[in-house]
């Protein structure tokens, strides 16, 4: 399954490069905060997260992987699908699964120059093995999440000005629990989350850039069994031009139920935009 799954990504973008629209500029990407821009290409992320002696899988890293296709209708619309794997190498335990697959839609609004404000959504579908469970203590816990749908919705606000870049999102995912995945709490369960990050080019040329990012969630269904608020932190590097781009990040959790599971991520991406 997932073989043919990124299969099915390949194909569609060979096939949607003649329509594709291809933007002036690509921006910085964050790891959390959407990219205020649409293009077509392939994304990729490929994360190991430090696992914590004292939790349940013992020593050892977790190991994360998601592809996204992308494709750009034109210079404010463009959809996206994802597809999530995770698991461990520890002590006691070694996991490799599919999480789940989502498709996503992307507008932004024709605004002056130098302001970017768009809305994004995500539809999250029900594919999540138990294998990819450990991606559930990360700042993305409904692609990992079981036996879920979702919805993840989101406004994103960006400022433009020379070398730097401001982009800001706040979200609402809504889980939408199937019976056999919550055995107590709310069969529907809904979050707020917020996450803003910061480009700085290091040269006028714009291709070295150094990216903050600050992020979290919070639980806001009241009865629960999982009601929690989780903030994360990162520090990148990325190299970027009008086709390519490459970088690394370092993400530490700040609250102490992920620190419990996680002490640090480390986080390479690679893209290439046709």
């Amino acid at each position: 399954m997932i073989r043919s799954s990124y299969l099915t990504v390949f194909i569609l973008l060979l096939s949607s490069q003649v329509l594709a629209y291809a933007p002036d500029e690509v921006q910085p990407s964050f790891l959390w905060v959407s990219n205020p821009s649409v293009s077509t290409g392939l994304d990729t992320n490929l994360g190991v997260g430090l696992l914590n002696s004292d939790f349940s899988t013992g020593a050892g890293t977790s190991v994360f992987f998601d592809a996204t296709g992308n494709y750009a209708v034109n210079a404010s619309l463009g959809f996206a699908l994802n597809i999530p794997l995770a698991g461990t190498v520890s002590d006691h335990n070694d996991d490799f699964g599919l999480g789940n697959i989502s498709l996503q839609g992307k507008y932004f609004l024709p605004m002056p120059k130098g302001i970017l404000l768009g809305l994004v959504t995500d539809v999250v579908f029900p594919t999540a093995t138990s294998d990819a469970r450990i991606g559930t203590a990360t700042r993305v816990f409904y692609r990992y999440t079981q036996n879920q749908w979702a919805i993840v919705p989101r406004g994103v606000v960006g400022i433009e000005n020379n070398n730097l870049r401001l982009t800001g999102q706040i979200g609402a995912p809504i889980q939408m629990l199937q019976d056999n995945g919550q055995f107590d709490g709310d069969p529907v369960e809904t979050n707020v989350s917020y996450d803003v990050g910061a480009a700085v080019a290091l040269a006028d040329t714009r291709d070295l850039w150094v990216t903050v990012e600050v992020g979290g969630y919070s639980t806001l269904t009241r009865n629960t069994t999982d009601q929690q608020t989780e903030i994360f932190g990162s520090l990148g590097t990325q190299y970027q031009d009008d086709e390519k781009s490459f970088g690394l990040s370092v993400a530490v959790p700040f609250t102490q139920s992920v620190r419990d599971v996680h002490s640090m991520f480390l986080y390479g991406h690679f893209a290439y935009h046709f």
